[in-house]
């Protein structure tokens, strides 16, 4: 059995790749991505590197700078009610495609200056209106941009003066982008313009905001830094939405979800977006800030430290039914330091078995929306002996094979893998690997989310490039047996009842192939000749076999399964998951009385 050492689960590979939040990264940053904020100088580089590594390799001319625009006057206006109809259509239409296509490669980016301008006009437009409206109501709202003066008066008057529980930002928030906006700068400019671009060219990529990016840290690294604080903006409240656990405000022990968080170092809640909010809370700098706070005892101050410390929430948790270990995988995690998905799994495995023997395991990946490429490797590492997990594919046609080079098995028997729609990315190379090398029965939803595209990204790197938070389309993903789960997904042996409707996604890396040849007779091609003496000596002869038992059950196990699921009555959405889990567990203790057969 493979067993844990004091610098943890032992993996071979460097190349650090991440697969995550439905998309594939790649880390550190790639070569040629600064580290300083992007400026109307750098775009133009910096596009053309972005659009060279997509594998598309789409052009920015033609239906895709229209369509660039209408992203850029979205993220202007995503309310529709600044603009009038009339002013958008001129950067809309297709008529001055070329000339727009000729802005971009002059590097003037003109029309979107031109937007910007337009946009600085409507904004004082609706502060006027805003002064004659005082009063009045109106019964028609328009959901498009409007056409004429009147319906502009009654969005302004929707956005500004309506009272409404349906906001999706607030007063105050649309007044700091206006002044954001009617202030322009270079960099708040470049910014929007490439993450107009970004999402045209590749449906996966994007420049993310601070919140966003800092979240994603914090959910693939499990580390954070500040109070553990995190709010959410209620009726025009900032309220206290979560306490991380083992965080500085949770060791105090002073602050309950719902407080109305007043002041921070004395800048006033109510003048600060949510975002302004949540820096104060998590400033880089360890030091403390002094918080003042509303909640059941009144009115109270505090000062809180800012520190790192180690999330303990979305991290594996195992627990026993029977002799059945159950473990819930919600992200492929990693800091580099000891916390890992892998580490963690393996600790609950190793646990379970000192207190008795454990028939099988369930691997519950209906939440899991990717993670750590290296987690996905070591994660199957944990079932199979040696042997490729993944092979990748990038856009300047470079292929890159993944493997896991410990010959230890730490679990040797029989695994059931549940999934949903929304298990994706590097969740579902552990999928299909371990279905491929048939070491796992995969039940759930009919199929997986269906995400084999590798992004490179900068939000983890920690040389300073997440000031430009971005992720981007570089390649596509295999299984061993040469399978993309690129819009297909993986395919449930066994399906289960009550799962939601499939999602549908867009299908990025269209031009890469489908499939490649398998990868079970590992050839070692890709090895240097000076390392390849050593992968024959202690890899090749330890490589994994496919094994057939467990597929050769499969049409038994699903018409039990199905005679059990038939007798069900999933009437209730808190009802649904357990139900499936606990048909998971009956088709593994199918399987777990046929093995004892033979």
């Amino acid at each position: 059995m493979k067993s844990l050492c004091t610098c943890g689960v032992r993996r071979f590979w460097t190349k650090l790749i991440i697969l995550s939040s439905m998309v594939a990264y790649v880390y550190p940053a790639s070569p040629g991505i600064s580290d300083k904020p992007v400026t109307l100088s750098s775009l133009p580089a910096l596009v053309d590197k972005l659009i060279k590594a997509e594998p598309e390799k789409k052009s920015l001319d033609g239906e895709i700078i229209i369509a660039a625009h209408n992203r850029f006057i979205e993220l202007l206006d995503p309310e529709k009610g600044y603009f009038l109809e009339d002013e958008i259509f001129p950067f809309l239409d297709p008529a001055k495609k070329k000339e727009y296509a000729a802005e971009l490669t002059n590097g003037s980016y003109q029309s979107y200056k031109d937007m910007v301008e337009v946009f600085q006009k409507a904004i004082q437009r609706s502060r006027e209106i805003r002064q004659k409206l005082q009063g009045k109501v109106f019964s028609e709202i328009p959901t498009e941009f409007p056409k004429t003066g009147e319906q502009l008066e009654a969005k302004v008057y929707w956005l500004f003066l309506a009272s409404r529980s349906d906001r999706k930002r607030t007063v105050a928030d649309l007044g700091r982008q206006e002044e954001e906006w009617s202030t322009c700068n270079e960099e708040l400019l470049a910014q929007t313009i490439l993450k107009s671009i970004l999402p045209v060219v590749d449906v996966n990529s994007a420049v993310l905001g601070e919140r966003d990016a800092r979240a994603m840290r914090e959910k693939l690294t499990k580390e954070a830094h500040g109070t553990g604080i995190i709010c959410e903006e209620v009726e025009n409240n900032i309220r206290i939405a979560q306490i991380q656990k083992g965080s500085p405000a949770a060791k105090k022990g002073l602050f309950q979800r719902g407080d109305i968080l007043l002041s921070i170092d004395g800048k006033i809640c109510q003048n600060l977006s949510l975002e302004e909010v949540d820096g104060l809370l998590r400033e880089k700098d360890n030091g403390s800030v002094l918080i003042a706070w509303e909640g059941p005892a009144g009115e109270r101050k505090e000062q809180i430290p800012l520190q790192s410390f180690i999330l303990e929430e979305g991290r594996v948790q195992g627990e026993m039914h029977g002799n059945i270990l159950v473990a819930q995988v919600p992200v492929l995690y990693s800091n580099g330091k000891g916390v890992s998905t892998t580490e963690d799994l393996a600790k609950s495995i190793k646990q379970a078995q000192q207190n008795g023997p454990v028939s099988g395991i369930i691997l519950d990946l209906r939440d899991d929306g990717g993670g750590y490429l290296t987690e996905a490797i070591s994660t199957c590492g944990l079932f199979i002996k040696t042997g490729v997990v993944m092979a990748a594919v990038y856009a300047n046609g470079q292929k890159a094979v993944y493997r896991d080079t410990d010959p230890r098995v730490f679990f040797d028997g029989p695994v059931v893998i549940l999934i949903s729609e929304r298990t994706a990315s590097a969740a579902e190379i552990v999928a299909q690997t371990l279905k491929d090398y048939g070491k796992a029965i995969i039940v759930g939803a009919e199929r997986s989310f269906g995400k084999g595209s590798i992004q490179m990204q900068t939000v983890t790197d920690a040389k300073g490039a997440g000031d430009i938070p971005l992720r981007y389309t570089v390649g596509k993903f295999y299984s061993v047996a040469g399978i993309s789960p690129n819009g297909k997904g993986v395919k449930a042996d066994i399906v289960l009842p009550g799962f939601s409707k499939k999602l549908t996604h867009p299908l990025s890396a269209a031009t890469l192939p489908e499939r490649i040849p398998p990868l079970f007779h590992d050839t070692l091609n890709d090895i240097p000749g000076t390392a390849r003496a050593e992968y024959q000596k202690s890899y090749i002869p330890y490589l994994q076999e496919k094994e057939y038992t467990y597929r050769k059950l499969i049409p038994l196990l699903r018409e039990k399964s199905e005679k059990r699921v038939k007798k069900l009555s999933l009437q209730s959405g808190e009802q649904i998951p357990k139900e499936q889990l606990h048909e998971a567990e009956n088709i593994l203790e199918d399987l777990i009385e046929r093995l004892k057969e033979k």
